[in-house]
């Protein structure tokens, strides 16, 4: 599979994705359809804003960094996109059971830094290791 074949698969993932984000909102209350339509609401919005940010990501650092080779900049922005969409869709659901506040926005912030300071870091050991052979 080409990089071209499966951003062309991610771009069409998306938007059923966010068609499906929209009827959830349009056909239903989300808020009362209990659980169910609450995971539905949730879960097609952290597929959708995944592929928007993996798309995003990937064509702004195609134009901003062309020297990188395309699988490691699809890895990044595969990587970043699903914890940034899983940030916002834990704000979302804070926000929605009345618990976001400064300090769980703070911790939340933080977390997510830790994270990315992590595969970056380990990713950056791993080039190093290879140096070394």
């Amino acid at each position: 599979m080409t990089i071209r074949s499966f951003l062309v698969g991610i771009a069409i993932s998306t938007l059923i994705c966010f068609i499906a984000w929209f009827a959830v909102i349009a056909l239903s209350d989300p808020a009362g359809a209990g659980i169910g339509g609450l995971f539905l609401f949730y879960f097609s919005l952290f597929l959708w804003l995944s592929g928007f940010f993996v798309l995003i990501g990937f064509y702004s650092r195609t134009i901003f960094a062309p020297q990188k080779t395309p699988f490691n900049v699809l890895s990044n922005s595969t990587r970043q996109a699903i914890i940034f969409a899983l940030a916002i869709d834990i704000l979302l659901i804070l926000k929605s059971m009345q618990m976001l506040n400064s300090i769980n926005a703070i911790l939340l912030i933080i977390f997510v830094i830790f994270t990315e300071s992590y595969y970056l870091s380990s990713n950056h050991e791993h080039i190093r290791r290879n140096r070394k052979n």
